[in-house]
């Protein structure tokens, strides 16, 4: 928490969600009984749960509730922020379209698609766990709120089931008042050699992302989702597309960014060793408006001559008990 490992103990009781129960007089007086209608959740737990009865994830989620004082103080906050403490790894976060905070870094500046596509693939690749956030809502997902990243994919030389054919422009009725016949021939001509060339060439590349809803329902419901009619059999059999309502669903490279606002990465490097040290930061004046402060800090920095990466962030305590508090790449 806040850049440091910090041990918390817990005691083995979890709240959970209320059991209804009626009660009925008999000849032997007052009797409990438990309501059938919500038996599959008799004991469940009120907050995150696993599959399979597993413990740890409440287990762990009480310890970091407990870390910030309550259940309520961890009911929402930053992706990035969430991913530092419970992992001590730094994180970056790449703000996607639309996405112009401060916090999110996004400065107003051009937005590089194909270099954030990059990232994404890479980070994907090298098994970083990942998180996006939405600011809004709409066609199945939840406005102003965390996902996860499960897989990205970019494939090459695939159809879909349902892709714009060029046959439906060409079948369309224009007017034409009294053309010159030389022009109407240089026209078709042309516009044949643009469909032929059109014809010819690959397919541009299928970007997907897979994401998951942490609710476990209330998934994607546009092209791509489990119903769409852009899946194919060779695709669902390749990419694990599931009708069911399990809260995971794909999405385009170009929805999920038009949907989402920010993503999140968790640098958890395989065979990295990491080191956290507790410091002090002056306040400064800022390069901002007037009146606004920064925290300056000094780093020294001892290069190898092996090409050695380092990832360095700087976390703050938040200035209370729990920790977070903001973080600084």
């Amino acid at each position: 928490l806040g850049g440091r490992w910090r041990g918390v103990v817990v005691d083995p009781c979890l709240p959970v969600a209320g059991r209804s129960v009626e009660v009925s007089r008999g000849a032997n007086g007052p009797r409990p009984e438990v309501n059938k209608r919500r038996a599959l959740d008799d004991f469940a737990p009120a907050f995150s749960r696993a599959s399979g009865n597993r413990l740890w994830v409440p287990v762990v989620e009480k310890a970091y509730a407990k870390a910030h004082g309550s259940y309520h103080a961890i009911s929402g906050g930053y992706i990035s922020e969430g991913l530092l403490d419970l992992t001590g790894c730094p994180t970056e976060t790449i703000a996607l379209l639309g996405a112009g905070s401060e916090h999110y870094g996004g400065g107003g500046g051009a937005f590089d698609e194909a270099r954030a596509w990059e990232k994404v693939l890479s980070y994907c690749e090298a098994g970083f766990p990942m998180g996006c956030a939405t600011s809004s809502g709409g066609r199945g997902l939840v406005g102003g709120h965390a996902y996860s990243v499960l897989d990205v994919r970019q494939l090459h030389g695939v159809a879909v089931g349902r892709q714009t054919k060029l046959d439906g422009f060409v079948e369309r009725e224009v007017e034409i008042v009294d053309p010159a016949p030389a022009l109407v021939s240089a026209s078709a001509s042309k516009y044949a050699s643009s469909a032929a060339a059109a014809d010819a060439s690959p397919p541009p590349p299928l970007r997907l992302v897979r994401v998951r809803n942490p609710w476990g329902r209330k998934e994607w419901n546009g092209d791509w989702g489990a119903k769409s009619e852009t899946w194919t059999s060779r695709l669902g059999a390749e990419l694990g597309n599931t009708r069911a309502d399990d809260g995971t669903f794909w999405m385009s490279w170009h929805d999920f960014l038009t949907a989402f606002s920010v993503v999140d990465v968790c640098k958890a490097h395989r065979g990295w060793h990491a080191l956290s040290l507790p410091g002090a930061a002056h306040r400064a004046e800022g390069d901002g408006p007037p009146g606004t402060t920064r925290a300056a800090v000094d780093f020294g920095m001892i290069s190898s001559e092996d090409g050695d990466a380092f990832e360095i962030e700087v976390a703050g305590d938040g200035g209370g008990g729990g920790g977070g508090g903001g973080s600084w790449a």
